[in-house]
């Protein structure tokens, strides 16, 4: 992972545009979050999962939205899916970034991640108050959902996701949004 100073958080829409790089503000430092061909992918399924349950007039479901609900001005994270209800956002989607905490935050695992940055972020997202926080880590074909009030499921490929209290309506199979995985060649 690459740190960078910045002058500004202002200065990271364009230089993500400049650089065609992520980037997030950790405490005043601006830091590239590179992302895999296969998170991209598992993330543009989840986006799929959540548009079937809800329409645009219920929720706002947002791709690598760059998140300002935290108490350090100078701290952003992009979480790889939002899902923001529509009546939260009174002025609908507007060019600003979001300000308040979503009410589900999605990160992907990816080649790059630590176990412990996975684990900072979903602590983050919680203790700014998301209710609902998904760790997908492509690797094992795991959801795991962190919840505000402490509790954690995990989800294997196999099984379905259902009942979430915080996502009412919600019902999808894992294996939905994993890619296959390729057949191994056994050589016969």
């Amino acid at each position: 992972m690459t740190t960078f100073a910045v002058p500004s958080p202002l200065e990271i829409a364009r230089l993500s545009k400049q650089d065609g790089k992520r980037y997030e503000l950790l405490q005043g430092r601006l830091v590239e979050k590179p992302m895999s061909m296969r998170s991209n992918g598992v993330a543009a399924d989840i986006v799929v999962a959540l548009r079937s349950a809800y329409p645009r007039s219920r929720a706002h479901i947002l791709v690598e939205q760059p998140t300002y609900c935290f108490e350090d001005s100078h701290h952003m994270r992009v979480p790889d899916v939002v899902l923001v209800w529509a009546h939260r956002l009174l002025a609908g989607l507007t060019d600003d970034e979001l300000q308040i905490p979503p009410d589900l935050a999605v990160e992907i695992v990816s080649p790059t991640n630590t176990f412990n940055d996975v684990l900072d972020r979903v602590e983050e997202y919680l203790n700014a108050g998301v209710p609902n926080v998904w760790v997908a880590a492509p690797a094992q074909q795991h959801l795991y959902v962190y919840r505000h009030d402490g509790t954690l499921a995990r989800y294997r490929v196999h099984e379905i996701l259902k009942d979430e209290p915080a996502l009412p309506g919600l019902t999808f199979k894992i294996a939905d949004i994993f890619p296959q995985r390729p057949a191994t060649n056994t050589g016969k």
